[in-house]
């Protein structure tokens, strides 16, 4: 079995999500908690993650798409093999490169199936503009015919898990 890494590659984030289990070592109130690393030390990183068997990797932070040499980090990645997969917040996945570098998935999280469900969480309009980006994400792909697998995160809480059931029918592509 390939060996995967979680790698929050920035502690940078547009949103403040009321459930993230990240926000408190973002906020800047944690000094202990180290600057995000340059593109070399990334690379660096990377190279080392190679070296020690790793094959996947899951992109997160913060908001991974933050991050100012993504897309060279990950064509990095996949030239080495790895697969590598992304998981963000929805509200800036409008680049057309992500497709173009094939990366193996993108997923946004979105928290609820309804946009008030998810904008009393993540803030008011990520709702629309997360599942807007996304379908637009997954039509490029298909364009592209590039076999990329698209789709949502869903935390579950008390408040949404009535919700379950209907979320899939609410995120038709």
């Amino acid at each position: 079995m390939k060996k995967l890494l979680i790698w929050d590659i920035t502690s940078a984030c547009n949103l403040k999500c009321i459930h993230c289990y990240n926000a408190e070592k973002y906020d800047g109130k944690r000094k202990d908690i180290g600057k995000t690393l340059t593109l070399q030390e990334a690379l660096d990183t990377a190279e080392k993650l190679h070296y020690g068997g790793f094959r996947r990797v899951l992109l997160i932070g913060g908001e991974p798409l933050m991050y100012p040499d993504l897309p060279v980090l990950i064509k990095f990645l996949k030239d080495r093999g790895f697969t590598v997969m992304v998981t963000t917040n929805g509200t800036l996945l409008v680049s057309q490169t992500l497709v173009e570098l094939k990366i193996d998935s993108m997923l946004a999280s979105i928290d609820g199936a309804t946009e008030k469900t998810n904008d009393e969480i993540r803030g008011k309009g990520t709702f629309l503009l997360a599942t807007e980006n996304l379908k637009r994400f997954a039509q490029i792909v298909l364009e592209k015919s590039v076999n990329t697998l698209t789709g949502i995160g869903f935390v579950v809480t008390k408040k949404k898990v009535r919700q379950n059931e209907s979320i899939r029918y609410c995120f038709c592509l």
